[in-house]
């Protein structure tokens, strides 16, 4: 075996990180390896460049406990491998399956959301500025497989991304079978997974059982088809990315924790760039974009106004009249407290004022109540929908939410508006409207001043 033949995954592995812009001099890389041929390989092949580009190494290991005494094994062997190469070692052991069964969550989702948390923070606090993982060709084959099949439409179609932010895929370029060669070539020792031959993972099923069958009988290469699919979808993406960054600062703005999306300039932009743009705020907030639900974008686009659209379990979109918001779909409890006498009490000051000092002002934060009407305790919370009051001079009873309705809030306002109550009974829909049956007549004969500090 000549040295040429040893070095072509090494040749191919260099070529890949510099078209590609991966590494500069003087970079400190973790490595994720978890024991398996692919990141041995990938830790090989940075011990062979490090001089070159004079790199600080080391190594980050995640134990997840799924296989018992063989996940210790895959453990205490890859602290063997970092005390013989005398690299930085740090290895973090999870109780995973607890995790995922506690948060009701898939386990390999759960299991990928804890390893790029760990990974992240031991770079951080070690002082490393870049993450290398050992994906490779067949595993971002097999991500765009899923991801069509799932309808994530092109976007799902990029595949695993060379790079994001400051994680590095530098052996996505590389199949399995260069991978192997390379492993056997230079000795390279590694431990198997057990896992990867349970059929109850949806990738092994793809990777063992659907890729073998398409290989065989319809494309033997099929591999570097799906690899096609994720260059030329990552091409297309980020030429109307390009585009749609432009419009963003015109479409979106960001209101605490939600998200507000100008409808008419929407529709000013061509389909698939609001397509765009609506994955890219899915994405931010952390909501997975499949196709159906960047499509209720354009659905919501069409719904009456107040009506909403279920996103995920933390997140509603609604239509307003002029915006699409994508909100926390959780009423805001930071309204509701217990008014045991005057004084102030949090956000609400109560003050007891002779008759002659009442006066009608034109500061919306500032109320005065008939005092003859009430008792203590008041209650002081957010506004529901069974809520109705008596509009003062409007002549009648009205549902709350009808009343907002009529005064154009918002629903996104609509959680920002405190009420204050007696008995169940409104007495203000602060900074909006009195009760006509608290308001001060000729024979009341006590006022109370309400003062309305947001702040």
């Amino acid at each position: 075996m000549t040295n040429k033949t040893k070095n072509i995954l090494l040749d191919k592995f260099k070529d890949f990180i510099r078209s590609n812009s991966l590494l500069q001099n003087n970079d400190s890389i973790l490595i994720a390896v978890s024991g398996g041929i692919d990141s041995m390989v990938l830790l090989n092949l940075f011990l062979q460049i490090q001089s070159e580009f004079n790199l600080k190494l080391g190594i980050v290991h995640i134990n997840h406990s799924l296989r018992n005494n063989e996940s210790d094994m895959d453990a205490r062997f890859v602290k063997s491998i970092a005390k013989n190469k005398n690299l930085f070692c740090f290895i973090e052991k999870t109780k995973t399956k607890i995790i995922a069964k506690n948060n009701k969550g898939n386990l390999q989702e759960v299991a990928r959301e804890i390893r790029y948390e760990v990974f992240l923070r031991t770079a951080k606090e070690n002082n490393f500025n870049k993450i290398a993982t050992a994906h490779n060709k067949n595993d971002n084959a097999e991500t765009v497989f899923m991801n069509l099949t799932r309808g994530t439409g092109i976007f799902g179609l990029q595949g695993i991304p060379i790079r994001r932010e400051n994680i590095i895929r530098p052996l996505i370029f590389a199949t399995r079978v260069e991978i192997l060669q390379y492993a056997k070539t230079n000795k390279i020792k590694w431990r198997e997974d057990s896992s990867n031959k349970s059929l109850k993972y949806t990738r092994n099923i793809v990777r063992n059982k659907i890729f073998p069958f398409l290989e065989k009988r319809l494309n033997q290469n099929i591999i570097d088809s799906f690899n096609n699919i994720s260059i030329n979808s990552r091409s297309v993406v980020n030429y109307f990315n390009s585009i749609s960054e432009e419009l963003n600062s015109k479409i979106i703005k960001t209101e605490n924790d939600s998200k507000i999306l100008n409808i008419e300039e929407l529709l000013k932009t061509d389909s698939f760039i609001r397509d765009l743009i609506f994955h890219e705020v899915l994405t931010e907030l952390k909501i997975e974009p499949t196709f159906l639900k960047i499509k209720s974008f354009t659905d919501a686009i069409n719904l009456q106004v107040g009506k909403s659209i279920e996103l995920s379990g933390n997140y509603n979109l609604y239509r307003e009249r002029n915006n699409l918001v994508i909100s926390k779909n959780t009423i805001s409890s930071k309204f509701y407290f217990k008014i045991a006498n005057e004084g102030l009490h949090q956000n609400l000051e109560i003050i007891k004022v002779k008759k002659s000092k009442f006066e009608i002002l034109r500061d919306r934060n500032i109320e005065y109540i008939n005092a003859d009407k009430i008792k203590f305790p008041l209650t002081f919370r957010n506004w529901k929908q069974s809520d109705y009051f008596y509009p003062l001079g409007l002549g009648g009873k009205k549902k709350l939410s009808d009343y907002f309705i009529e005064q154009k809030i918002e629903r996104r306002e609509k959680t920002k508006i405190p009420i204050l109550l007696y008995q169940n009974k409104i007495i203000w829909v602060v900074g909006l409207r009195l009760d006509d049956r608290f308001k001060i007549t000729t024979e009341t004969k006590n006022i109370y001043k309400l003062v309305y500090r947001k702040n």
